[in-house]
């Protein structure tokens, strides 16, 4: 079909007009029987289905957990723990390998803990870890009271690594635990690690002396500071 229309100068000009309104009319018409016969749905059938959609997804209409999984409806969450040693980090296993090579790969840490906690400040909650000096770089981590458990626990995670020298304050457990390795106390040689505390409070709300932030449950909290050791500092 072809349209004769005006120009700027007032001249006819004849274009060729592809989709004039009728021809357009009767394809809408025609449309809906063409997709029942194709099997397809129809918009207004699409517009109802998308309707049931959304009443279903409303919060009343909704299934709640349980029923989710007494159905097997969607899928579980994959649970990810946090790891508490570093694997980027040469151990022993690997330095075997470099020692067959004739180079000796030994480490210098530096050790510390850092106060927060859990639920009320009666309820204190260290975090325990060590860096290497030469990277900065955390070696590992752990959680607890300050006490000697909590230290032992940290050294049990720290030997899967060839250490050298141990860089800590005067607290006595260092002292008590470390007798048979080598081990240097002052602050000379932790100024790395206490630097590494200011990141963590700057960076971390429930490692900051006084906040509003903390968490009620030991898990959460050790989670949480986990996944960003993990994240940032290996």
């Amino acid at each position: 079909m072809q349209a004769v229309r005006l120009d700027a100068c007032g001249q006819e000009r004849v274009e060729q007009n592809l989709f004039p309104t009728l021809q357009v009319q009767r394809l809408r018409q025609d449309l809906p029987t063409r997709l029942r016969e194709k099997g397809l749905p129809t918009r207004s059938e699409r517009a109802g289905a998308f309707d049931e959609r959304q009443r279903l997804g409303h919060a009343r209409d909704r299934p709640c957990a349980a029923q989710r999984q007494e159905h097997g409806l969607g899928r579980a969450k994959k649970k990810i723990e946090a790891v508490q040693v570093n694997p980027r980090i040469i151990d022993k296993t690997e330095a075997g390998r470099y020692f067959q090579l004739g180079e000796i790969v030994f480490f210098s840490v530096s050790i510390d803990e850092q106060w927060s906690y859990v639920g009320s400040k009666q309820n204190q909650h260290w975090l325990w870890y060590a860096i290497e000096k030469h990277s900065g770089k955390v070696l590992a981590f752990a959680f607890g009271k300050r006490s000697d458990e909590a230290f032992a626990a940290l050294k049990q995670l720290l030997s899967r690594f060839r250490i050298r020298w141990h860089y800590t304050d005067s607290w006595g457990g260092h002292q008590r635990h470390l007798w048979d390795s080598g081990h240097k106390v002052g602050k000379a040689g932790t100024q790395d690690i206490e630097r590494k505390n200011l990141d963590l409070r700057t960076r971390i709300k429930r490692l900051q002396r006084r906040t509003i932030g903390f968490s009620k449950s030991e898990e959460i909290h050790d989670k949480l500071i986990g996944y960003f050791i993990n994240r940032y500092m290996f």
